[in-house]
């Protein structure tokens, strides 16, 4: 009988320790994340910072952020800082209106809050500026091409560790600004992802736009205009100072030559 009952105690152990080692290690990792108390909805997005892990961070906090308000009672003192961080990460993911109605909530509570609402205000103003008034001098054929070519080099790249959307692998608030801008409403990253024809639509619209202002930029040379457009729409800006300087990375080089590359090679078939 003892024998027995020290061989049961002896498997605990043995079950026992290792699942205990393994919730250590998993709480270890979670304090190391940065963004984990972002995550839960416990510490506001700073939302000036435009970085892929900052907004794959704000999509989870949009769900915790609505599970904690759905379990807070409206006077409990916490209920405004939560409503808050829900409106801190609307605006890092890009989504300003909906960001705006709620500190206008949060504003009748509270109305000290009115500087928050006003950055949203200024942040859509920002990005909601584009370049529609020069005449289109590009044909539709260079803005197709140019499209495909950034899918292609896009999806050769090394996939992050963090969630990209689409064919063309946008953060969340990328999509934001040209949805808002070539469709007139915010279109959601799953939406855009589950939707090709939508997303291509919208690639395109964006395209045309940087490819007509680069090739009027670049003196009408078709492929610097190309590369320049690239960098637009991948990094922000056609600025390879500010490109170099931001990406810390020597393969913004390559990756603007294999758009080029390949938009070369998608411009020879297209004229057979």
């Amino acid at each position: 009988m003892k024998n027995s009952l020290l061989i049961v105690c002896v498997t605990m152990a043995v079950v026992v320790i290792p699942n205990q080692l393994l919730i250590s290690n998993k709480l270890l990792a979670q304090q190391g994340n940065p963004y984990t108390l972002e995550r839960q909805c416990k510490s506001p997005i700073q939302p000036d910072i435009s970085v892929p892990e900052k907004q794959a961070a704000a999509q989870e906090a949009l769900v915790n952020c609505d599970r904690a308000l759905a379990n807070t009672p409206r006077n409990n003192p916490i209920f405004i800082d939560i409503l808050a961080n829900k409106a801190f990460a609307l605006q890092t993911l890009g989504r300003y209106e909906e960001a705006i109605a709620i500190w206008d909530q949060i504003i009748s509570i509270d109305p000290q809050r009115g500087s928050n609402r006003a950055n949203v205000v200024r942040d859509l103003q920002r990005y909601s500026r584009w370049n529609f008034n020069r005449p289109i001098q590009i044909p539709d054929t260079w803005v197709k091409a140019l499209t495909e070519a950034l899918r292609l080099s896009i999806m050769n790249m090394k996939r992050p560790n963090y969630p990209l959307y689409s064919d063309w692998r946008l953060p969340p608030k990328t999509i934001a600004h040209l949805s808002r801008i070539c469709t007139k409403r915010v279109v959601l990253p799953k939406e855009f992802a589950n939707n090709p024809t939508l997303a291509r639509s919208i690639i395109e619209c964006a395209v045309r736009v940087f490819l007509n202002e680069e090739y009027y930029q670049s003196n009408k040379n078709e492929l610097e205009a190309v590369r320049r457009a690239a960098a637009v729409f991948w990094y922000g800006t056609s600025d390879y100072n500010i490109i170099n300087n931001f990406n810390n990375s020597p393969d913004s080089a390559d990756f603007l030559q294999n758009v080029v590359n390949n938009y070369r090679r998608l411009r020879s078939v297209s004229k057979r």
